[in-house]
């Protein structure tokens, strides 16, 4: 699985494209007559490859190619009624409980998973959400999480997050 593919140098899209396109390598590493298959997952996000972006180039000998197989899925942001029934799923409550939270959740992650998960346990990490042991049960103040914001860029929550982690 390679991720991120839109930041990839040409070497490395070279690399990709000879694994993907050339296998007679394969063949004469085992000495078999029988070909070989090769599975190469690769994700990237569209909005950052527009049509002069190098990698159409590789997508399309990809497709092109007689010895390839590509299959394209768009991935698309959960919806609104997905996060709510991720979170209810996740903290054991009953949606009805959980979708004022959830909602907000929504609207500061744009429906990308990875930012639900992070803002989630963002909310962990600044006690905005704690479990109550007396009523078996997470808890959290609404109005505090809609103040808490999110950050822009996954490398910024990633960083906040490693920041947090105890110096050797």
């Amino acid at each position: 699985f390679v991720d991120d593919v839109q930041w990839a140098d040409s070497a490395s899209l070279e690399l990709i494209s000879s694994f993907v396109l050339d296998f007679d390598h394969l063949n004469e590493a085992d000495g078999q007559e029988t070909p070989q298959c090769l599975i190469v997952l690769g994700a990237y996000r569209s909005n950052e490859v527009h049509s002069d972006h190098m990698l159409n180039h590789y997508i399309e000998s990809f497709q092109s190619s007689a010895s390839a197989r590509v299959t394209t899925f768009n991935l698309e942001g959960l919806t609104e009624s997905h996060t709510i029934d991720l979170i209810s799923d996740s903290l054991k409550l009953p949606i009805r409980w959980t979708r004022s939270l959830a909602s907000t959740v929504h609207k500061k992650s744009l429906g990308n998973p990875f930012f639900v998960k992070m803002f989630m346990s963002s909310l962990l990490d600044d006690h905005k959400q704690s479990y109550s042991l007396r009523d078996r049960c997470w808890k959290w103040d609404i109005d505090d999480v809609k103040g808490v914001g999110i950050e822009e860029t996954v490398a910024t929550m990633m960083s906040k997050r490693i920041s947090r982690l105890p110096g050797e």
